[in-house]
């Protein structure tokens, strides 16, 4: 797995600066507070993959680098959220693919047809046929689903929460995936109990963590 570097960019009057501020465990930490700047937006990331080749003495393929924008206002939130948006949407729809070709592939093992496979999915047989011929047939160098995409759900009464986890390293059966579905199951506990309460006053003693 590359390292990655972490940068930040921000505007200083008609320059943009980028310096970098983090490394992935394991990275050279030489170009750590490094700082590099250039005359438009579109050539800073150029720039900084230029200053940490040079640090390093590396080709600019040895290493990807994750740039974290310093906008003005309000709008460093908003580029955020319309960022992890477009995370969500391709992490779901990775998701989605995954689970429907293992699904397709399943249900063809225990001997469904074609068109009842695609029934039971919702999709056109064309579509059934193209799920199955992908598993079949992985496209040379095309990732698996495995280490892509790793989902854990959790569910009480008309709430049901699902976490969608993307990687590039196996799945993370690991203690911090695990950790994360015992906390979206507690907030749901928090739901119910709320949804219980006939007043505020209950709600908030119901969200108080229980003692044991």
């Amino acid at each position: 797995m590359k390292p990655v570097y972490q940068t930040k960019v921000w505007q200083e009057g008609d320059w943009w600066l980028a310096r970098v501020m983090s490394a992935s465990d394991g990275a050279d930490q030489a170009p750590l507070n490094a700082l590099t700047q250039a005359r438009t937006l579109s050539r800073i990331d150029q720039m900084s993959r230029d200053l940490i080749a040079t640090i390093l003495d590396a080709d600019e393929d040895d290493f990807d680098i994750e740039p974290f924008y310093e906008l003005p206002d309000d709008l460093g939130d908003l580029l955020c959220e319309a960022k992890g948006a477009r995370a969500w949407l391709e992490a779901a729809q990775d998701l989605w693919s995954e689970r429907a070709s293992i699904t397709a592939q399943a249900l063809a093992d225990k001997g469904y047809s074609l068109r009842e496979t695609a029934t039971l999915l919702g999709l056109s047989h064309q579509r059934v046929d193209q799920l199955l011929q992908t598993r079949r047939t992985p496209e040379a160098g095309a990732p698996t689903g495995e280490g892509k995409i790793f989902a854990l759900n959790a569910h009480r009464r008309e709430y049901q929460a699902w976490l969608v986890l993307r990687t590039h390293v196996t799945p993370p059966t690991s203690r911090s995936a695990q950790e994360l579905l015992q906390r979206v199951r507690q907030l749901l506990d928090e739901l119910d109990r709320c949804a219980d309460a006939t007043d505020p006053e209950r709600c908030r003693q119901a969200r108080r963590p229980a003692r044991k």
